[in-house]
């Protein structure tokens, strides 16, 4: 009779009912797929580890005109980052940094492909939109101004979708920045990206 009740004590124990003070519960993941989560983590923060070791090594000017070439996305980014703090409607965004996006695009219009054209254009928009930040506010804006750059194949008949690969990025920063942000080397990036000069005709536009 002991012994059958010490069996049942230990079924409770096991089951997660309460056994005197003491309270014993089930996982609720068992701990196979605890460890096989953390093996699978485990990997992955090796693999990005191995991969982020083993980056391609930067190209330069001297590079075939086909590759990206990083040096030129460098130039970029200095040149924008050089400006400073770039506050929307400020002086520095509107007028300055927009400079030299202007003169970056006709720069890789002048060296594009034959095969490939080069567009570009300059607007201004107006408007505003809600933020439920808090208490939830407003934010207006005027004439702030935005660079268009397009890329296409010369000659030939235009898509009939009229499809494109839209690369977006946004050149201002926050008052107290250096200049520098992850959205302002996408910038630069993708500058050296549309004067890469393709050996053939691109057929969908960037």
């Amino acid at each position: 009779m002991q012994i059958t009740n010490k069996k049942k004590n230990a079924n409770r124990m096991r089951h997660g009912e309460v056994v005197k003070e003491n309270v014993f519960e089930d996982g609720v993941v068992p701990l196979r797929w605890l460890a096989a989560a953390l093996a699978a983590c485990g990997a992955a923060l090796g693999v990005a580890l191995l991969v982020d070791a083993r980056l391609p090594a930067p190209l330069g000017r001297d590079a075939p005109p086909d590759r990206f070439i990083a040096e030129i996305a460098h130039e970029h980014l200095v040149n924008l980052t050089s400006i400073g703090p770039r506050v929307a409607g400020s002086y520095e965004n509107e007028v300055l940094a927009v400079r030299v996006l202007v003169e970056a695009v006709r720069r890789i219009a002048a060296q594009a492909s034959p095969h490939n054209v080069v567009e570009f254009d300059v607007f201004s928009a107006s408007g505003a939109f809600s933020l439920t930040f808090l208490d939830g506010m407003s934010n207006m804006y005027r004439d702030v101004q935005s660079v268009v750059v397009r890329a296409r194949g010369a000659g030939g008949r235009a898509s009939p979708a009229r499809s494109a690969l839209l690369l977006n990025c946004h050149f201002d920063t926050v008052p107290d920045s250096p200049g520098e942000s992850p959205h302002t080397a996408a910038a630069a990036h993708s500058g050296a990206l549309f004067v890469i000069r393709y050996r053939y005709r691109i057929v969908h536009a960037i």
